[in-house]
């Protein structure tokens, strides 16, 4: 009986250490997005993937595989301590606007880069539901963030929009999915900068570690605008994070 009891004790001791994990959120289903969990997933890391329509990704009809689990967005931001956003910078003031209460003592990785100037008519016509400003979970239109400044880069607005009670950081915009869906081991550095040291530790063990990189710490986050410049000076023509969530 106190063999079994302590084996018992053995097992809940061993259950809560998993428990205890650091977990993680990837909010954006898009190319970026799917491809960070995917690649977070592949590393024993416990993630899961927030979509507005999470039932899409259960009746067969994406014809990408999608390795983790996928929630709604509100419960995707209970799951975790740590969210990576992943989805257009533009469709930042709509996100806010309806999860900032959720997202209180959290870490939120910003991982857009500033949108281009218009593509296309094609491409418009192609572009995803956040950017076109569809309804995010269940409600909601996109709102044009009247009080933005041009010259503020995309991470300080989003740590304005939440509020102070999160901790933001920039940071994975210059690492591309393509890069992330290979199973290579990686030896570019994750540019990252925040004003919480603790967070950008928190990061650097949980993500940036298992996923094989190393973090490069530029300081606080007034310096995300350095960052979010590189990607469009080495491609002119890239898209910004998140093409679907």
């Amino acid at each position: 009986m106190v063999t079994q009891r302590l084996h018992a004790v053995q097992a809940a001791l061993e259950d809560a250490l998993v428990d205890t994990r650091e977990r993680v959120s990837v909010v954006g289903t898009g190319f970026f997005g799917r491809a960070l969990a995917n690649r977070l997933h592949r590393a024993s890391v416990a993630v899961v993937l927030g979509s507005r329509d999470p039932e899409r990704y259960v009746d067969g009809r994406r014809a990408f595989e999608v390795n983790v689990p996928v929630m709604g967005i509100e419960s995707a931001l209970a799951h975790s301590g740590i969210i990576v956003l992943a989805i257009p910078a533009t469709a930042h003031h709509r996100f806010s606007d309806q999860f900032a209460t959720l997202l209180a003592g959290k870490i939120l990785i910003d991982v857009s880069n500033p949108p281009l100037p218009p593509p296309p008519p094609l491409c418009r016509r192609r572009c995803c539901g956040w950017a076109r400003g569809a309804s995010v979970a269940g409600g909601g239109s996109a709102v044009k963030d009247e009080s933005a400044s041009k010259d503020e880069s995309t991470a300080m607005r989003l740590a304005r929009l939440v509020g102070p009670r999160v901790y933001v950081l920039k940071g994975f915009n210059t690492i591309s999915a393509y890069a992330l869906s290979g199973s290579q081991q990686m030896s570019t550095p994750v540019l990252m900068c925040g004003d919480s040291e603790e967070a950008k530790r928190r990061v650097d063990e949980t993500l940036v570690r298992p996923l094989g990189y190393r973090t490069v710490d530029i300081g606080g986050l007034s310096a995300a605008a350095d960052l979010e410049a590189i990607p469009h000076r080495l491609f002119p023509r890239s898209i910004t994070a998140g093409k679907e969530a």
